[in-house]
């Protein structure tokens, strides 16, 4: 617990200084962080047919927020190259109507094609519902997700981002005006990304080296 609050800490101290002022509809976003600091990007290159972990954080600096909608994308070639193959959710902020995992980690729903197809949002407990209970300020842990990178996959820079359905995004508190519990976009949707670095397979990376060592055999004869 004590690595938790100094994690979130420090996000809640990065991603305060990134938000520019604005008004208080643009203090809600989605923001990644694979504990290694903000913006994400993988530290080193990841192989095809290995995996990497990031977390996905709702944080708002102003509003009060009861639940989140959205989906992880890897759009253009990326597409078809990713997938979830685990959602970690202790210490998440938000319940999730999925908590067993199976729906979201089915084989057709997991890959990111350009995103997965189950919303991996979530929201308030019956019992926090009823007594009014909304969150504040801060960065609100919603899931800690394992991707893969499927095999065959070719090296390059690919981007992780977050989507959500149209009108959707964040939802409001009994607070919300005008309209109680409304849902609103996130600031940030389809702006920020988290960059994926994919090396050459270790095949590719052999025939390479053994190309080279051809080459060099003709060369000295």
């Amino acid at each position: 617990m004590g690595n938790w609050n100094k994690a979130k800490g420090r996000l809640l101290a990065v991603a305060l200084a990134a938000i520019p002022a604005a008004g208080a509809r643009a203090s809600v976003t989605l923001i990644f962080d694979d504990g290694l600091g903000l913006p994400g990007k993988t530290d080193v290159g990841i192989a095809p047919g290995s995996s990497f972990t990031v977390s996905v954080y709702l944080n708002s600096t102003i509003e009060q927020t009861t639940g989140l909608s959205y989906y992880l994308s890897a759009p253009g070639a990326g597409a078809g190259h990713f997938r979830i193959t685990n959602r970690g959710l202790t210490n998440a902020a938000y319940t999730v109507p999925t908590p067993d995992n199976i729906a979201v980690l089915n084989s057709a729903n997991s890959l990111l094609n350009p995103q997965n197809l189950v919303d991996l949002g979530g929201g308030l407990t019956q019992a926090q519902s009823t007594a009014g209970f909304f969150y504040g300020t801060g960065p609100w842990l919603s899931a800690i997700y394992t991707i893969q990178v499927l095999p065959g996959t070719f090296a390059g820079d690919y981007l992780i981002k977050t989507v959500s359905d149209a009108n959707t995004g964040w939802t409001g508190s009994q607070n919300d005006m005008p309209i109680p519990f409304s849902d609103h976009a996130f600031a940030n949707q389809g702006t920020t990304a988290y960059t994926v670095t994919v090396t050459p397979e270790p095949g590719s990376l052999a025939l390479l080296a053994l190309g080279g060592m051809a080459l060099g055999m003709r060369r000295g004869s």
